[in-house]
């Protein structure tokens, strides 16, 4: 596929998505949007998907608390920072 021969012109390392891991965005206004992936799979046309369950907070309110599915390749380009890492 294209996008992976054009992936080593990226500066941005390749991320493994795994069940059980947790991803974070940060934005600018110091909204954090945190995933936790419950599983990656591909669907009936074979594109890969991550279904997890999303919170989007700022300080100590919450926004939004809820489960949502990304293409992998959508999910990879949102979430650039794993948790604990």
């Amino acid at each position: 596929m294209l996008a992976d021969r054009l992936e080593i012109f990226s500066r941005r390392p390749r991320t493994r998505i795994e069940a059980g891991s947790t991803y974070l965005r940060r934005a600018p206004d110091h909204t954090v949007e945190t995933a936790e992936v419950h599983s990656v799979g591909k669907d009936d046309m074979g594109i890969d998907h991550v279904r997890f369950h999303i919170q989007i907070a700022r300080g100590d309110t919450k926004f939004v608390d809820e489960e949502r599915i990304l293409s992998l390749a959508s999910f990879v380009e949102r979430f650039h920072e794993r948790a604990g890492a």
